[in-house]
């Protein structure tokens, strides 16, 4: 401050700011450094889980592809396995196959029915899954 008259006398006054550190071994540093590793490392961890989520999502999305073309060569599977059943039953009917030839178009019929039910449900969980993961379920 300046000058300041009392009394028609000059008095005059003086200050230093001064900022005192308190010798704490470190210990706030030491501090400050373990917050500041401890904020990387979670970002780190954090980079890592989307990455992870990433490519859980794209192979899921694979899978759910791969299961939707597979469902589709069933189908085909079903509808050329019921067509040999009802071509040997006709057959059959006009003498020229044995029963066996039945009884075997029919086991296949049923085969590639289980066979499409299966795939049919591999692309039930595939969509649970990439909805698990989108995080709508």
């Amino acid at each position: 401050r300046g000058p300041a008259m009392h009394h028609g006398q000059f008095l005059y006054s003086e200050t230093d700011p001064a900022n005192w550190q308190l010798w704490d071994g470190g210990l706030r540093a030491a501090e400050l450094d373990e917050r500041q590793a401890q904020l990387v490392a979670s970002q780190y961890r954090r980079r890592k889980e989307e990455a992870q989520l990433d490519s859980d999502i794209e192979t899921a999305y694979a899978n759910y592809l791969s299961s939707q073309a597979q469902l589709a060569a069933s189908n085909s599977q079903v509808q050329l396995a019921r067509q040999a059943f009802r071509e040997s039953e006709q057959a059959w009917r006009l003498g020229a196959a044995r029963q066996l030839d039945v009884i075997s178009a029919e086991d296949q019929l049923r085969l590639a029915d289980t066979a499409r039910l299966q795939e049919e449900r591999r692309v039930q969980l595939a969509i649970r899954r990439l909805r698990y993961l989108a995080g709508l379920e």
